[in-house]
């Protein structure tokens, strides 16, 4: 019978392997079977999943207290699941999977902090042949512990969470970055995120309303052009209106506003202007007294 489950496996996994996984892990009562090579050599496992008891204790522990599990190989296994429920907290990163090349030293550690009375349950893959869980007490003495350890031939799906649930440091999240691409006309590049790079995009700037700084002013002598804002490197905007009862004048880029002249541009009494540069703002208009209304920011 054994050599017939050996030839059987052997063929499903040549023909259809992810159909023989499938069958085999969907029977509760099937016992483990093994990939071997045309030599006997076993190359890996499917089947049921296996408890690990020495990993696993249902022994309340003292304040400050440790259980320290058994050393064991997990290198035919593709996945580590531990569940724990404990009456009291942890230490903090009291939980942790550890794992072995040689069963001596521990070199990889996976830590987590389990809060009382909130069960949780972490996946981890076997990244080294070895492998046992410790954990180490809160300080108040537990009244219920319960740490179990699956080792699973087949991964199953990690932690399940809700939209609405709150998300927690304390899980086995699998990360997934990503990053937005920009065509530069022959290969596509990766957008930078800060402005000195290219990316119109400012995290620190807060998308609230600015403050604004009034610039209105009275025409002190008419027929004279007079500054209505000085150069400004860190103007978004300036927006006014004529509020006088005649035709005005304004130059938005350094020079002196004109009647006619270059660059200035000519605001019917009562119109409204916007200027879109940062350089000094020069307004004239013909008659002493004579007000504009204006804003910058």
């Amino acid at each position: 019978m054994k050599r017939f489950a050996r030839i059987l496996c052997a063929a499903l996994f040549a023909a259809a392997p992810v159909f023989a996984a499938q069958r085999l892990d969907r029977d509760p009562a099937a016992t483990p079977v093994y990939v071997v090579d045309a030599n006997g050599n076993i190359n890996g496992v499917v089947g049921n999943s296996t408890l690990s008891t020495a990993n696993s204790t249902t022994a309340n522990l003292a304040n400050g207290a440790v259980f320290t599990g058994t050393s064991e190989e997990v290198k035919d296994y593709a996945s580590i699941q531990v569940s724990v429920f404990s009456s009291h907290a942890s230490a903090t990163n009291g939980l942790s999977l550890q794992q072995s090349s040689d069963g001596t030293n521990w070199d990889i550690t996976d830590a987590f902090t389990v809060s009382a009375t909130t069960g949780i349950a972490i996946q981890v893959q076997p990244a080294a042949r070895y492998f046992r869980l410790v954990y180490t007490n809160g300080s108040t003495l537990t009244t219920s512990l319960r740490i179990q350890t699956v080792l699973h031939a087949v991964a199953p799906r990690g932690s399940s969470q809700r939209p609405s649930d709150a998300r927690s440091n304390e899980n086995d999240f699998e990360e997934m970055l990503a990053y937005n691409m920009v065509f530069n006309g022959t290969t596509w590049d990766r957008a930078r995120g800060t402005t000195a790079n290219g990316l119109l995009v400012d995290m620190s700037r807060n998308p609230v309303l600015p403050l604004g700084t009034d610039r209105s002013v009275a025409v002190t002598t008419g027929g004279t052009a007079q500054q209505l804002a000085a150069a400004n490197t860190a103007r978004s905007g300036l927006k006014g209106q004529n509020t006088s009862a005649e035709v005005c004048w304004y130059n938005e880029i350094g020079g002196t506003a004109a009647v006619n002249g270059t660059g200035s541009f000519s605001v019917p009494a009562g119109g409204s202007f916007s200027v879109s540069t940062q350089r000094a703002i020069s307004y004239l208009c013909p008659t002493t007294g004579s007000k504009v209304a204006a804003t910058e920011w």
